[in-house]
């Protein structure tokens, strides 16, 4: 094709006059080749019908997806459209660029990406222009759909699928069960699976985790830069011949009155399909979700700090204003940003007053206050307090504008309960207004990330996981090998609102030591880290107890931060265990998991250090699960580091400078 020679030939941007049948693109390093054809695929080569357009994707040599088909079907005029075949080539355009961002949250603070793209434009059968444009980059591809032309359209179907080369390794996790309480969280547990199985749930949820033939090739598929146009997606549930196709919410998600079919006025544009792709390393470091999302809305971004909270909700309940001093107290303590007042706080006698007096008195000791609220409506069943706030615009920017005046720093919104277009319009709602007044945003209950922490920073994170509260629920909560599969999966796409570190309730409920819950610290990212523990006054339960008889857990959990410079993951595997390595300026922190039941010994290489000396402080497991002991060294660069881990065990590791 004309790309492929331009690429050889000459950098820049060239357009073709000649219509062609079949193009590729090329990643600008890495060895990814993405092939696109419009051709017929079927059983009768000479039905016109049946000439449609496809895509593959390649690394070096080994196909990572094979042909699988592009395309929508739309509804326009009560008329249905089948915008996949009989389409007319109009035009192929290429392009390259690169760009450097800066972020508040997520895995590195400095961003930098190249890509080749590659527009093909056609013409359908009822007049309008599908435009199909791909990004190849050294990470991965992506690709969306622009339709353009006159009038409303309701988009019924996406033919978009991703077939996967037989016998290959899935990681996914099915989507929640439309109808229940908890529809559209993505909170069901990740699943060792084979290419091609189904699910009874209401399909399978993005991100979804591939190994193509136990080879050193991974493909994680997600989407990115999810708009107020559309809804939120996910693979359907019975993939046919390894082919996964893109599905809809179900009917019955959320509130019936709502379309499950996304719809507007043209023109329209879809969210990226995104494929990372490469070794087990460049999925966990990669960016891509983020890279392809729209730029940041703010100019001045001074106010958004990302940070630690204390949490009351997990081991006490919301209880009352005493109590929250007693969390105010324990932030301050730990030089943490923050803390949070769960469900329920207008049922206080008086909020209106004692609230702002809290958030005064934490304010003192340089500590922000965060507010919980049901995103309500007929959304949701849930009818925790305060409801009914975060729905229309004008009472939204009202209680907005109310909360900048107390000085609240943000909120958690939960019981989203649906990926329907009309949530995806809520939380960018949301989003927009609360970056008018300042307030940052945590996404509780809710939708998977989608790169809306690059276009609205006030965003600081996610659930969109089990987490920790499963441990209080008669639910599983997530076991020693859940949490190493989320290293690969679910924390990839955007930060996580896990809320780790429960020592007691995570061993006595699935046996992990209490290193292993230290290291979700450092393992797990999150532009807010809720820790969940017991934090009041009582010197003999909680954090307090377990800092009183291990001093050296309190230094760490007050020097990991909540923002990072730089991740790498060191070793791991997602059916076993995973070590990552963060920085923050020039100290190094790092986290490691052992999933099985079984010990672990690890040999971690520390090259990633720049020259000098450095001392390598670690946090483990003692004699027994729910003991630690400290070691300390002098390290180097060249040095390779034994670690011995029990079954369902972890570590945590500090590496500084030496100030000699």
């Amino acid at each position: 094709s004309c790309f492929y020679l331009a690429l050889l030939l000459a950098p820049g941007c060239v357009k073709s006059n000649k219509p062609t049948e079949h193009w590729e693109l090329l990643s600008p390093q890495s060895g990814l080749t993405v092939s696109v054809s419009h051709e017929n695929l079927a059983e009768r080569p000479n039905s016109p019908q049946s000439k449609r357009l496809y895509y593959s994707l390649k690394r070096n040599e080994t196909t990572l997806i094979e042909p699988s088909p592009l395309g929508l079907v739309i509804e326009q005029e009560e008329q249905d459209h089948d915008i996949s075949s009989n389409l007319t080539f109009i035009s192929s355009a290429n392009s390259t660029d690169a760009t450097n961002y800066s972020v508040r949250t997520g895995k590195r603070s400095e961003r930098s990406y190249e890509f080749n793209a590659q527009t093909l434009q056609f013409k359908t059968e009822n007049g309008l222009v599908l435009t199909v444009e791909f990004r190849a980059y050294n990470d991965g591809i992506a690709f969306r759909y622009q339709l353009s032309g006159q009038g409303e359209v309701k988009v019924i179907e996406e033919k978009t699928g991703f077939k996967v080369p037989e016998d290959s390794y899935a990681l996914m996790a099915p989507y929640d069960f439309a109808g229940a309480l908890f529809s559209g969280t993505y909170e069901q547990l990740p699943e060792s699976v084979s290419v091609g199985e189904k699910t009874d749930a209401s399909g399978w949820a993005f991100p979804a985790l591939f190994q193509i033939r136990e080879s050193d090739n991974w493909v994680l598929l997600t989407e990115a830069d999810l708009t107020t146009q559309y809804a939120a997606t996910r693979l359907h549930e019975a993939p046919i011949e390894n082919l996964y196709q893109i599905r809809f919410p179900r009917w019955n998600e959320g509130d019936l009155e709502n379309d499950e079919f996304p719809s507007g006025a043209l023109p329209l544009t879809t969210p990226w399909r995104v494929l990372i792709a490469g070794s087990l390393s460049t999925i966990v470091e990669s960016t891509l979700v983020d890279d392809v999302s729209r730029p940041s809305k703010v100019q001045n971004s001074d106010w958004i700090r990302p940070g630690r909270s204390s949490w009351s909700w997990f081991s006490q309940g919301t209880g009352n204003r005493e109590l929250q001093q007693d969390y105010i107290d324990f932030s301050a303590e730990m030089g943490w940003e923050y803390f949070l007042i769960d469900e329920g706080w207008t049922r206080w006698r008086d909020y209106e007053t004692v609230i702002p007096e809290l958030i005064d008195y934490a304010k003192l000791k340089n500590v922000g206050t965060l507010l919980w609220y049901n995103s309500g409506g007929n959304h949701t069943i849930n009818q925790g307090l305060p409801r009914d706030r975060l729905l229309d615009a004008a009472t939204r920017r009202a209680e907005f504008a109310l909360l900048q005046e107390w000085g609240v720093s943000g909120i958690k919104v939960d019981f989203f309960d649906s990926d329907k277009q009309k949530r995806i319009e809520q939380y960018i709602g949301i989003l927009e207004d609360a970056l008018d007044h300042q307030l940052l945003v945590n996404f509780h209950g809710a939708t998977l990330p989608r790169g809306w922490q690059r276009t609205y920073p006030n965003l600081m994170t996610h659930e969109a996981v089990r987490g920790a509260e499963y441990y209080k629920t008669v639910a599983q909560g997530p076991s020693g090998l859940s949490n190493v599969h989320y290293v690969f999966t679910r924390n990839v796409v955007g930060s996580m609102d896990y809320t780790p570190v429960t020592f007691k309730d995570a061993h006595q409920s699935v046996g992990l030591t209490y290193a292993h819950e230290l290291a979700l610290s450092v393992v797990f990212e999150s532009g807010i880290q809720h820790y969940a523990d017991q934090a009041d006054s009582n010197p003999e339960a909680g954090y307090r107890k377990i800092f009183r008889e291990y001093p050296m857990v309190k230094d760490a959990l007050k020097a990991i931060p909540a923002s990072w410079d730089d991740t790498i993951l060191l070793d791991g595997d997602p059916r076993s265990h995973a070590v990552l390595a963060r920085r923050s300026k020039d100290s190094w922190f790092i986290g490691g998991l052992n999933g099985l039941e079984e010990g672990k010994i690890l040999n971690l290489s520390l090259s990633f250090l720049s020259d000098g000396n450095y001392t390598f402080n670690i946090v483990q497991s003692g004699a027994e699960p729910t003991t630690f002991i400290e070691q300390k060294r002098d390290v180097k660069a060249r040095d390779t580091i034994e670690i011995s881990l029990q079954g369902l065990d972890g570590f945590v590791a500090i590496v500084r400078p030496s100030a000699n």
